[in-house]
């Protein structure tokens, strides 16, 4: 039994026709009558990149249920992994669909792309106005974009978008709200040229925990080498920015700064004396927590400190990403610097507004 029978659980012989009619395969293959794009992936797999055509004929068997993916199977593309296969380099690049690798400092998106992108979302069946970013990920990003791009590269495969500007954000805020916040805040700045924007969650490319690996660690286990250390470097060369949208989700657990990478992203950001605008919107309670009360003018919140920030489910188990943040902290500013860029970005008078553009070139972390 091949390794792809291994795999699969449903009868189908599978011609590939090379550009020269030649038949340069067949395979036994499991799968969805209705997903012809995932066994061509499938073929992808087993040496086939270059061929132009491929032929199903389907014939069935007794052996498995028609249209089902094998058990713990989220999409083809966990099949193709599993048959040894992935989509991303082993650098952590994306490829577009003529092969050419391309670095996370290219995976950028433009507004009207990401407006053409939810009008594109309000019309799929597992859309909700209520669905979170999260939410957005797992029932649509992942099931329309499982060919090794993101959306953002997906937009622009031809011509890839070099990024200018990150935006930082939460996944756990409302998709509506927050593109609602991006699309009609953004497109009142007036910028020298047009945004191309680093959004995680269209910019890297949504797949198998492996693949998201590689394209946040680009070759390196230091975090301060991985995705957004290239993406932020990049923007900073080219003398960007970072835009900065918090939610109402997460007032009742800290806030925006009760999420580490987010803090990770804005002392970054003002290390790098990279502007940063955050949305006039929201206040203090949206970055720092509902419970959160002036200690006094100018200082943080009582009881704030970044190091209670968490990565992902705060009720579940440390992520390699929060160690990885945790460990560059404790090694290069320290939490007490950490906190004293936080509270540089926001020098509150009162519980509201937040300051709304901050930038500096004589940033100084403490002894």
């Amino acid at each position: 039994m091949s390794s792809v029978e291994a795999l699969l659980g449903y009868n189908a012989s599978v011609h590939l026709r090379c550009p020269e009619n030649r038949t340069a395969a067949m395979y036994v293959m499991h799968f969805d009558r209705e997903d012809v794009s995932g066994v061509g992936r499938l073929l992808l797999a087993h040496g086939a990149a270059n061929y132009a055509g491929v032929q199903f004929s389907p014939e069935r068997d007794a052996r498995g249920p028609t249209g089902a993916l094998p058990s713990g199977a989220r999409s083809s593309n966990d099949l193709l992994v599993a048959a040894g296969k992935s989509e991303i380099t082993p650098d952590g690049k994306q490829l577009t669909l003529a092969g050419t690798p391309v670095p996370p400092t290219h995976w950028g998106i433009a507004l009207h792309q990401i407006d053409k992108f939810w009008s594109e979302c309000r019309e799929d069946a597992d859309w909700s106005s209520d669905m979170s970013v999260r939410e957005l990920d797992k029932l649509i990003i992942r099931k329309n974009y499982s060919r090794g791009r993101g959306v953002a590269l997906s937009m622009n495969d031809s011509s890839p978008l070099q990024i200018n500007a990150l935006v930082s954000h939460c996944w756990d805020e409302n998709t509506s709200r927050f593109f609602r916040d991006v699309c009609t805040w953004l497109n009142t700045m007036k910028q020298d040229e047009e945004d191309s924007l680093f959004i995680c969650f269209l910019s890297n490319y949504q797949g198998t925990p492996e693949e998201i690996k590689r394209q946040v660690e680009q070759g390196s286990d230091r975090i301060e080498d991985g995705v957004f250390a290239a993406v932020l470097n990049n923007v900073s060369l080219l003398k960007g920015r970072m835009y900065v949208v918090p939610c109402n989700e997460v007032m009742h657990c800290g806030g925006l700064y009760g999420r580490l990478w987010c803090t990770w992203e804005v002392c970054n950001a003002a290390a790098s004396s990279l502007p940063i605008i955050f949305h006039p919107d929201y206040d203090i309670e949206h970055y720092f927590g509902s419970a959160s009360q002036l200690s006094r003018v100018g200082d943080l919140p009582m009881g704030f400190s970044s190091k209670n920030g968490r990565c992902g489910n705060p009720r579940a188990e440390v992520t390699e990403d929060e160690k990885r943040i945790r460990e560059a902290i404790t090694a290069g500013y320290g939490w007490d610097n950490i906190d004293c860029i936080l509270r540089a970005c926001h020098q509150f008078t009162s519980s509201k507004p937040c300051q709304h553009f901050f930038q500096t070139n004589d940033f100084r972390v403490l002894d």
